[in-house]
């Protein structure tokens, strides 16, 4: 009976010790993963999908040090891949459920390396990473929506150029498109000097969708100004500028592959659509003049 009460009291102390292991270790009331990670999960929605490969997820999440906070509260849709790194984010988010909440901690310096082939510039090394999992959209349904999201590209990539051809002839516009595709109207003949790359300039201008929506223009009486260098400038911008004389004006009709193409622009111009630019040339630097201010600067 005592070697059975000492058995006993040896397990309990066993016991105890592992408990206090676990809540006392490196990183308190975190778990340490196969992979490597350390992970404390707040909510757990077993019987909600789990983030599998090729999966899209919406999360919130933020990304801070011991005393920094690098990125706070933000949302957004990820594709869930194969993980580049043992241990990385999508190692650790493969773990969570839609409706799941945690902290990972992971090596700031390895994901710094991998993402943004970056050194991790912080003193502490430890990046926690706090995440919310909202949704979760199976890898099926996510081609179903990338096939329709292709189709319907499509159809938009057809439609521009029946908008296109449309315009021309309610406007009754003749001339002939540039090696690029793009149709530019002469509106004013300039009397100035010509506008050739590396000089610096002045103009007017606005942007606007076929149907007359402006998009963007300079504020009335402030010319907006700069050198045009190629790769600097818009190319659209460069051939409807380098057209003109000082006190030229002109009109353009821009097709998509010459201004945002298939990708559009946020949320502001959407994919294939063509746009009207009208520029007005003010003035004209020529190229020693720039280099002349240049060396005073």
């Amino acid at each position: 009976m005592k070697k059975l009460k000492n058995l006993i009291f040896t397990v309990a102390i066993i016991a105890i010790a592992a408990i206090s292991l676990t809540s006392c270790g490196k990183y308190k009331g975190f778990k340490k993963s196969d992979s490597g990670f350390y992970y404390k999960i707040y909510v757990s929605n077993d019987t909600a999908p789990q983030v599998q490969l090729g999966d899209a997820f919406l999360m919130t999440y933020s990304m801070r040090v011991k005393d920094s906070v690098l990125v706070e509260n933000q949302t957004g849709f990820d594709r869930m891949i194969e993980p580049i790194f043992k241990g990385d984010i999508y190692d650790a988010i493969s773990m969570l459920h839609q409706g799941d909440s945690a902290t990972f901690i992971l090596d700031g310096d390895t994901f710094f390396h991998y993402y943004y082939n970056m050194p991790f510039d912080f003193e502490e090394k430890e990046l926690y990473f706090d995440v919310k999992i909202s949704e979760v959209i199976p890898s099926a349904e996510v081609k179903r929506r990338e096939q329709q999201q292709q189709e319907m590209l499509e159809e938009m990539r057809i439609a521009e150029g029946t908008t296109i051809q449309e315009y021309l002839t309610e406007n009754k516009i003749t001339v002939t498109p540039t090696e690029t595709g793009m149709y530019i109207i002469p509106v004013k003949k300039g009397n100035g000097k010509s506008a050739i790359e590396g000089c610096s300039v002045g103009i007017n201008y606005s942007i606007s969708f076929l149907d007359g929506t402006l998009i963007d223009a300079n504020p009335e009486g402030e010319p907006a100004s700069f050198t045009l260098v190629e790769g600097r400038i818009i190319p659209f911008f460069m051939e409807a500028i380098l057209s003109l004389k000082e006190n030229g004006k002109t009109k353009c009709i821009v097709p998509s592959q010459m201004a945002y193409g298939s990708q559009g622009y946020g949320n502001l111009i959407p994919p294939y659509t063509p746009l009207l630019l009208e520029v007005e040339l003010i003035t004209v630097a020529e190229k020693q003049e720039i280099q002349t201010s240049t060396s005073v600067q």
